[in-house]
């Protein structure tokens, strides 16, 4: 019975230093990120199971103790012991990590409430003009620079500013409104929350920094592959070189390059043009 306590306890200790390697190894990740990402999230809901086996184990093997009914007659005076203590080592780290985890969860979620509340209050404040694209709200706003994002606090919303709607022609800008979409509907601000997490519990564990960085570039690749699916290659690589030369940022460019050379984006390799990607946004009253 001490197996049932430690051996999943050990599977989610493992899944704790492994689970990064999936996002952070290999070339595979960089042409099937949503592969990757889909195979790291299954290693953690491995590890959130096990951990949760090995809780329910623990308690067990403490009720089983207090009740007598631990097998004392055929091991003797020792087996019991060993089961009660292991069972209480069991439920201590169980609980002391869940402890750990929720400690640090509601600073970065309170943390993240108050920023994404201030980005939509500043919107709101210069929005000239507001969109719907297949459910969620665009503002655009009255800012110079280029620049968009995806936002969860009032609902799903897309703010994009004024500078970027300037520098895209409009298939360039659909893509982008694609790309910031695909963030929300894949739950890629629950992923990065994720990895948020993992490095505010643990700051020491060697990687926890790096497999931070490797996920939101995995979100990012993969938001690129959606919108070049919806809207074809050359809009989606034409508005990230846009933005790489008003920006100055050689990692945009290196995406734009990456479906310019055409990875795979798109499961079937059909390129669909932005014509044929499904209805345009359309205006709403603002």
């Amino acid at each position: 019975m001490i197996v049932a306590v430690v051996a999943p306890l050990l599977v989610a200790v493992a899944v704790i230093f492994l689970a990064p390697q999936l996002v952070s190894q290999g070339a595979w990740r960089i042409a099937r990120p949503r592969l990757a990402l889909r195979v790291w999230l299954c290693a953690f809901a491995a590890g959130a199971v096990a951990m949760l086996i090995s809780l329910v184990a623990a308690l067990g093997e403490i009720l089983f103790s207090f009740s007598g009914s631990s097998g004392a007659s055929s091991h003797g005076w020792v087996a019991p012991i060993a089961v009660t203590l292991f069972g209480w080592i069991g439920l201590g780290s169980v609980g002391a990590l869940a402890a750990l985890t929720l400690a640090r969860y509601e600073p970065l979620s309170a943390a993240e409430r108050r920023a994404a509340m201030h980005l939509v209050l500043a919107a709101a404040g210069s929005t000239y003009r507001r969109e719907m694209l297949r459910g969620v709200d665009v503002s655009f706003v009255d800012a110079t620079r280029p620049a968009a994002m995806a936002t969860r606090a009032t609902g799903r919303q897309i703010v994009v500013s004024r500078g970027l709607e300037q520098l895209l022609d409009a298939a360039e800008l659909r893509s982008v409104l694609e790309h910031e979409r695909a963030h929300l509907t894949e739950g890629h601000d629950r992923l990065v929350r994720l990895t948020r997490l993992n490095l505010a519990c643990f700051p020491a564990l060697r990687g926890a920094r790096s497999f931070e960085r490797d996920v939101r570039l995995l979100i990012e690749l993969a938001a690129d592959d959606i919108a070049a699916h919806r809207c074809g290659v050359p809009a989606s690589a034409g508005a990230l070189e846009a933005l790489a030369t008003a920006t100055a940022d050689e990692s945009v460019a290196l995406r734009a390059a990456r479906l310019r050379r055409g990875s795979a984006w798109s499961p079937r390799g059909a390129r669909r043009p932005a014509a044929a990607a499904g209805p345009a946004a359309r205006p709403v009253d603002a």
